[in-house]
């Protein structure tokens, strides 16, 4: 059920909303992994649904050479949030997730890509973020730091 979108059904309200930038796992992998996957969430969870956790996701997902850019919800339990890093990006009124929505849409990414992934196209937009006034520069340093974020690459020929 983790993978269903319920967008549709749990869209997002006009209330403000905590916004999280999410690094799956703990630490950065060195041994030569594929590295931390990295997206924005907030809670779109509602009344009727106690006990459930509906998280809109924005990210670039996919595989080197097969990417794709999306905003979505899927229902998770809380207790996975926990086995991954957490940063507060802050607290954002409907009109400023909206924005942050078209400005992921704006990113430039190749989809057939194998050398810029989601931790680009994530530096990217925490950039764009941070160039509105919508961000910090200091949690955009402390994000780097941690996670830690790429610098676009050129493509390699095939």
């Amino acid at each position: 059920m983790a993978n269903v979108n319920v967008l549709s059904v749990f869209r997002d309200s006009d209330t403000a909303k905590e916004v999280f930038l999410q690094a799956n796992g703990k630490a950065y992998a060195t041994d030569g992994g594929p590295g931390r996957h990295v997206f924005l969430h907030w809670d779109n969870s509602l009344p009727v649904t106690k006990g459930m956790f509906v998280s809109q996701i924005v990210q670039l997902i996919g595989i080197p050479g097969r990417w794709t850019w999306e905003s979505v919800a899927h229902m998770q339990d809380r207790a996975d949030l926990a086995q991954h890093t957490q940063f507060s990006l802050g607290t954002f009124s409907r009109a400023q997730r909206d924005r942050i929505l078209a400005l992921a849409e704006g990113i430039a990414y190749d989809p057939e890509s194998v050398v810029n992934t989601c931790r680009v196209w994530m530096r990217e937009l925490l950039e764009a973020m941070v160039k509105e006034g919508l961000l910090a520069q200091e949690k955009m340093d402390e994000i780097d730091g941690a996670v830690p974020l790429l610098r676009r690459r050129p493509e390699v020929e095939a």
